[in-house]
């Protein structure tokens, strides 16, 4: 968090590889000329074997582009922070060590970590809330010496942080842990309560619509998010960061919509940038 003025024009444009995949030269080449700053890295690691951070680094610096983040491993039961067999804990622990040190050596800053996988019994909640806390302080203790930044992402559903109160929980393990505010995560709570609970450690953001029913990624104004209070909590919480639009180049299955160009985020941002609604390219599909 900055203490200086926040005003959205001041913020990077930026966008998760997590839609794109297998970025080579040419599309960091293709995202700067779409006026694209900033790229958060958002690895696979049963699709993207031959990931390679070091040639993603040489091929950011040939573009221009900044690496913002690294969003560490998110979508196997190996990634689980949380998981209640303690092995399986300790194996997620030690891969977001590594990718840590990796992140720090490129000189990329920010880390976006789930706390957790999905589904929770209720009954298991306050466990896995315990040993989420415990591996995000032995990650806290890695990133601080590496000079990184472990930023929480609100998550939706059962996951672990699906609200402010838990957030603020989970950040409770470290002084140093700052928040990834996911804003089509919200499910239990609207965005003005999220922002006035926590708004003093977001550090970056994760950007895309939804329908207030589940998460759907959705590019901003195809949803139902009003984007022009949601930039004013962001600048009013002092936000000075990344803009990371986190949904794909190809359309979810629940919205109708062409592919998207690496020049739509570019039209989308410069009419939030000017306090404007922006276009809807899709519209929902109702039918999934």
């Amino acid at each position: 968090m900055s203490n200086k003025k926040s005003d959205i024009k001041n913020w990077k444009l930026g966008i998760s590889s997590a839609g794109i995949n297998h970025l080579t030269l040419k599309k960091y080449e293709d995202m700067k000329e779409a006026s694209i700053d900033a790229v958060e890295l958002s690895y696979n690691f049963e699709k993207d074997e031959g990931f390679d951070i070091f040639k993603q680094k040489e091929y950011a610096d040939k573009a221009d582009i900044l690496l913002w983040s690294f969003h560490l491993p998110w979508h196997h039961e190996l990634c689980n922070i949380a998981h209640l067999d303690k092995n399986m804990r300790r194996k997620a622990v030690v891969m977001d060590k590594e990718m840590i040190k990796k992140c720090s050596a490129v000189g990329i800053k920010f880390g976006v970590i789930h706390p957790s996988g999905e589904p929770i019994n209720i009954n298991d909640r306050p466990f896995a809330m315990e040993n989420a806390k415990q591996s995000l302080y032995e990650l806290s203790e890695t990133a601080d010496k590496e000079g990184f930044v472990i930023a929480v992402e609100n998550l939706p559903r059962t996951c672990l942080g699906n609200c402010s109160y838990e957030i603020n929980q989970l950040l409770s393990a470290s002084e140093s842990l700052r928040i990834c505010f996911d804003v089509n995560h919200l499910l239990l709570e609207n965005h003005n309560e999220f922002v006035k609970n926590t708004k003093d450690k977001f550090v970056t953001l994760h950007i895309s619509d939804y329908d207030f029913v589940n998460e759907r990624h959705w590019l901003p104004g195809e949803g139902k998010i009003d984007w022009i209070e949601l930039i004013s909590l962001l600048e009013g919480a002092g936000y000075n960061g990344a803009f990371i639009y986190e949904l794909g180049l190809k359309p979810e299955k629940t919205i109708l919509r062409r592919d998207l160009s690496y020049s739509d985020f570019k039209d989308n941002f410069s009419s939030l940038c000017s306090k404007r609604k922006p276009v809807a390219l899709g519209v929902p599909n109702i039918a999934v």
